[in-house]
């Protein structure tokens, strides 16, 4: 993906979490996280996943969607993400997340999980940064959505990112 504009105006969902982040942000680079209303994306919620993202190395689930932990079938909540990437492709979600954070940037991710249930799945996500009051932390908001299933692969726990290295794109914001 190249183009915000061409991602955005291609994916109503993804357009509607821009849209309220756009929304909140009041003229800075990036909204406080307080500003923004999830209740506004009340079709997407199940399907969002929000990070407290400290550095590089540690980026925890604070908030994860009904439907995303139903998707992922496990309990997910304060864990480090990268304890659940497949090392094929780590460095890479790291340089995500840590260009999201610190650019900033808005991203869009396209990667393979691997569920608990052995479903192997392509999905696409959307990412946007959040300011926060704590030094140091910064909210990353992430809505991801399946694009199709690829087959099945036995696992003992859910690989979020999974062999094959995802494809980014990054949007630094202006």
């Amino acid at each position: 993906m190249t183009d915000l504009q061409e991602l955005l105006e291609n994916d109503a969902d993804f357009q509607a979490v821009y849209n309220v982040w756009d929304g909140a942000r009041q003229g800075a680079l990036t909204p406080h996280y307080q500003n923004i209303h999830l209740e506004q994306l009340n079709r997407s919620v199940a399907s969002l996943t929000i990070f407290d993202h400290y550095s590089r190395d540690d980026q925890r689930w604070s908030f994860v969607g009904s439907g995303t932990q139903q998707f992922l079938d496990a309990d997910l909540q304060g864990r480090n993400l990268y304890e659940l990437v497949h090392a094929n492709s780590l460095e890479m979600v790291k340089d995500f997340y840590e260009g999201i954070a610190s650019s900033p940037a808005v991203g869009f991710i396209k990667y393979s999980a691997n569920l608990n249930n052995g479903l192997v799945s392509v999905r696409n996500g959307f990412a946007v940064p959040c300011q926060t009051s704590e030094a140091g932390l910064t909210k990353i908001i992430v809505l991801s959505k399946d694009e199709s299933s690829t087959g099945y692969k036995e696992t003992d726990q859910p690989v979020i990112y999974g062999e094959s290295p995802p494809e980014i794109s990054l949007f630094t914001i202006r």
